[in-house]
């Protein structure tokens, strides 16, 4: 009822009350009743304009929320087609990149350290086409396009091949990687293959990961009820009990030090892949002991004929030591005289490529992380490394870790460290410059730079400003002793403060250290092994790079007028020779 018919229905009400009571004799009471009903009628007329309000409100709501849903589809629309067409872009190229590779792998005219890169080249492309393969199939699952297509194969065959796919990349890390079947050899059932296959190789790849050296990965096929199940359970470092309910969600990471890896996109399609087959995923896990992923699919056994599935030949990478041994590229450099450089990366795969990088000009020892490399430092019988170079993320021991326990020792402090990060922008950075850090270097890095930086720090092993009291410098038999350290900090300290002076000379840094220029140029020389020259020019170029990496200089020409150098094209040509990289590539 609007308001003004509830208006005209209480008039007339009392207009016609008031004529009953005034013609039976009751005129007194009429203006009480007649108050009465007035305070009614406003009463209900309150009422119903609230509630008019609050219908309005209601219905402004739901047009919110329905513009807000449209507008959320339309946003996981544009996502779930960015994420497909994004992934149909990047598999265009690889293909490109992959096909070749195999063309060139399969040519037999390759010397063993060219293969060996194709071969790294080629399985981490085809990693990465996994990945996408991954993200595709996500955006499927989100745009409700993803089906089942089943087909008959032989469950035996299927996993043994997938098991067999993993099998050499278990030995290059020394994991067992064991299988075992429960049913039948001969047992076909329907299934979506490549959606199995993508199950199950993420269950192994991350058994894999983060299964330590020795460890034992076993995948295990078998029937439950009227299921297929199959397992695979690892001796790895196990996760927190408040993960295991989120393994599986999208993006989600669990959060430990050793546990950093991955991009939470694996095992939530496993799960998601699992319910579009009416299945099911769960994990079991103990911290350190290991885990256990499963997978339980309707088991729909069929007699129709399968087409056999052909073995594979999954050639693992040669040995780093066979390398050396048969390379037809054999260098000129005594293996007796060479320095050793010791490489401390988890990444079996970029492990490897270091190796061969490196192994040309030096002797290399590898390790997969901090904890390994301390293990190898201690032990007596090993040969100290003139370098190392380390990852930052690692599990069990991280970089930092490793570099602090470097830093804090006497008999490993002086040894210069690059570390290896895969960001740009890092407060990690900052830490590991802050404990003592050489260099760092970012992924993807550049070969000529790794190998300019890694030559240019050996040969000024001791520039260490963090240097031991009784550190004896690899050039020399002379002991560095605190005094001659914090004499050295001095002097560096005084071309710090005249770095935009191209007119301070020897001589005028002989006078601010109150000593003649000889007693100069020989201190110089026998603490460091470099001319004062040399060292002044190091000085400078280390604190071009400071300069250039904390963003606060946008040209070249502005950086080398800092440093005092009038020449801009000398002074970038003596920062590639020492970095390997020019100061316009440090800056894009």
């Amino acid at each position: 009822m609007s308001g003004y018919r509830l208006w005209f229905f209480f008039i007339g009400n009392l207009i016609l009350f008031h004529i009953v009571l005034f013609s039976v004799g009751y005129e007194d009471t009429f203006m009480f009743q007649y108050g009465f009903y007035i305070v009614i009628f406003v009463f209900i007329n309150t009422i119903y304009k609230e509630n008019q309000e609050y219908e309005r409100a209601l219905i402004i709501q739901k047009d919110k929320i329905k513009r807000d849903a449209e507008i959320l589809q339309e946003a996981d629309e544009l996502k779930t087609r960015f994420f497909a067409n994004i992934s149909h872009e990047l598999r265009t190229p690889l293909t490109l990149l992959l096909s070749p590779m195999e063309t060139i792998l399969n040519s037999n005219e390759l010397s063993n350290r060219n293969y060996t890169y194709f071969r790294l080249m080629q399985q981490n492309g085809q990693k990465l086409l996994k990945r996408i393969n991954e993200l595709l199939e996500l955006s499927r699952l989100g745009a409700k396009k993803l089906e089942i297509k089943e087909e008959a194969v032989n469950i035996y065959q299927l996993t043994k091949q997938i098991a067999a796919t993993y099998e050499s990349v278990a030995k290059l890390k020394n994991v067992t990687l064991d299988y075992i079947n429960e049913i039948e050899d001969t047992t076909n059932l329907k299934l979506d293959i490549p959606k199995v296959e993508m199950i199950l190789s993420n269950y192994l790849s991350n058994a894999i990961k983060f299964t330590p050296k020795d460890g034992k990965i076993t995948l295990r096929v078998s029937k439950k009820a009227n299921s297929l199940q199959v397992s695979v359970q690892d001796t790895g470092i196990g996760i927190p009990e408040e993960g295991l309910g989120k393994v599986f969600n999208r993006f989600y990471q669990v959060k430990r030090a050793d546990y950093k890896e991955g991009s939470g996109i694996g095992l939530a399609l496993c799960k998601e892949l699992a319910e579009l087959h009416s299945g099911k995923v769960w994990v079991e896990s103990e911290i350190e002991k290991g885990s256990t992923f499963f997978v339980q699919l309707p088991f729909k056994e069929t007699f129709d004929d399968v087409e056999i599935i052909e073995d594979i030949t999954n050639q693992p990478i040669k040995s780093i030591e066979s390398i050396k041994q048969n390379d037809k590229q054999t260098t000129s450099f005594s293996k007796l005289n060479r320095q050793t450089v010791l490489v401390v990366e988890d990444n079996a795969d970029l492990r490897s490529y270091m190796e061969l990088l490196l192994s040309e000009e030096y002797e290399v020892i590898a390790t997969q992380n901090g904890k390994e490399a301390l293990e190898w430092l201690k032990d007596g019988s090993n040969r100290q490394p003139s370098l190392i170079i380390s990852d930052i993320m690692m599990p069990v021991m991280d970089g930092i870790t490793l570099l602090k326990e470097l830093k804090s020792t006497d008999e490993f402090r002086h040894i210069p460290v690059v570390m290896l990060t895969a960001q740009k922008h890092t407060d990690v950075k900052i830490d590991a410059l802050r404990i003592g850090v050489d260099d760092y270097l970012t992924k993807p890095f550049e070969v000529q730079e790794l190998l300019a930086r890694v030559r240019n720090l050996i040969e000024n092993t001791t520039l260490r400003i963090t240097a031991s009291p009784t550190v004896k410098v690899a050039k020399s038999d002379k002991t560095i002793t605190a005094f001659d350290i914090q004499w050295l900090q001095t002097v560096e300290d005084k071309i710090l403060e005249n770095i935009s002076d191209n007119k301070f000379t020897l001589n005028h840094l002989a006078a601010e250290m109150s000593v003649s220029t000889r007693t100069l140029q020989l201190k110089i020389k026998a603490i460091t092994g470099q001319t004062p020259k040399k060292y002044q020019r190091s000085i400078q170029l280390h604190q071009a790079r400071k300069l250039l990496k904390n963003g606060d200089i946008k040209t070249v020409s502005e950086l080398s007028y800092q440093l005092g150098f009038e020449d801009q094209h000398y002074f970038s040509m003596l920062y590639k020779k020492e970095f390997g990289v020019t100061p316009r590539q440090e800056l894009t």
